[in-house]
Parts: C-alpha cells; structure tokens; sequence
C-alpha cells in the first residue's frame, strides 16, 4: 500500500510539472505571434521617424503659446468713473489675505474685472472659491486663457526633441 501511495504521489508531481511547461509554452507563442512589432521582446516601442518630428513641431508652437485654456476666479467687477481704482483695490485686498494666487485685472469694455487663479479644471478653483466666499461671496467661476505652469525641469521636452541623445 505505501508503494502504491508513493508512487501515485511522485505521478501527480511529475504530471503537475509537465503542465506548467505546457502552460509556459503557451503564454511564450502567445506573446510571440501577438508581438509582430517587437514591443514586449526589448521595451521599445518602434515607429516612423516621422513620428518624433511632428513631436518636436508639436513642442516648438506650443512653447510659442503663451496661454492654454482654463478657469479663473472672478472676484469682482464694476464700471463707471473710478473703477480701475476699485479694481486695483480689490486686487491688494485679496493679495492680502492669499499672496500665494496670481491675480489679474482685466478691462472689457466697459467693465473692470478681478480674477484669479490659473487653473485647468473646475475643480481646482472650486477649492479656492471656498476658500475665499467670506470675503467675496459674490465670487463665480469664468472660463478664461491662463498662463502656463512654470515647469521644473526641461527633461520631457529635451528628450523629444533629441530623442537618440537619450538612449
């Protein structure tokens, strides 16, 4: 009996061994007939040189550009005689409190307006709306041209624009 059970056990073993070989052959011709580019075979990922200089286009007008769309914070406006001064006033008041926000006064005929903030999503000046409704509870969310964020380091653009540099 303990022969039998011996050797039952040792034919499972090697029974279980001989399938995982079988499963690991599959996934290798799996990823082998699904990777006609070479992608997973070396990490990079291969494309028309054409590809990287409409990239490196792409970056030199957009650095041309100085705004992208996005939100701002209007947390006043007024017309009529003395309302740049108003505006003005408006602006130190508010600097007061958050000196950490840029804010802009802005004519259109015939308003002054005083706005604030440069941010890409609604959410992002929803917080400081909040932030600020005791004071300016008036305050309301304008879509508006924004200035770009200062960027810390120049390694994105220098790596698309000399990519072979990089490797």
């Amino acid at each position: 009996m303990n022969r039998y059970l011996i050797c039952l056990i040792i034919g499972v073993c090697i029974s279980g061994l001989a399938y995982a070989q079988e499963a690991e052959l599959v996934a290798d011709s799996l990823i082998n007939r699904t990777d006609s580019v070479g992608f997973w075979s070396n990490g990079k990922v291969k494309h028309d040189a054409r590809v990287d200089s409409l990239l490196a286009l792409d970056i030199r007008l957009n650095r041309k550009k100085k705004s992208a769309d996005g939100f701002r914070l209007q947390i006043f406006s007024t017309s009529g005689v003395g309302a740049r001064e108003r505006a003005q006033a408006i602006k130190a008041r508010f600097l007061g409190k958050n000196p950490e926000y840029d804010v802009y006064v802005k004519f259109q005929s015939p308003d002054w307006k005083v706005r604030v903030g440069n941010f890409r999503n609604k959410s992002e000046v929803l917080k400081l709306k909040s932030l600020v409704k005791r004071d300016f509870p008036d305050a309301f969310i304008v879509p508006d041209q924004i200035e770009f964020p200062a960027l810390l380091d120049n390694t994105i653009s220098s790596y698309h624009l000399n990519p072979k540099k990089n490797e």
